[in-house]
């Protein structure tokens, strides 16, 4: 299956902030996210799809495959 771009750079964020390894099923609160990390992954989004990202959405989908289709959902919806 093949990795879209979204997912390409979501992993790197969520590596980044949470400095682990990230699969689908990893999640963001169990693997110690917190406010700052969050953050930290919502602004590199952000900057990396040049586009405004709600903060909750991470919260809303703290596993890492549920994130990326949020996000996925949500860049597609705006597209539109």
């Amino acid at each position: 299956m093949e990795v879209s771009l979204i997912e390409e750079k979501a992993r790197v964020a969520w590596e980044t902030a949470i400095d682990d390894e990230v699969h689908g099923e990893s999640d963001f609160l169990d693997a110690g996210g917190h406010s700052f990390m969050a953050m930290q992954i919502i602004a590199r989004l952000e900057s990396d799809l040049d586009t405004r990202i709600p903060l909750g959405l991470l919260y809303e989908n703290p596993k890492f495959s549920a994130f990326v289709s949020a996000l996925e959902q949500r860049l597609g919806r705006d597209a539109g």
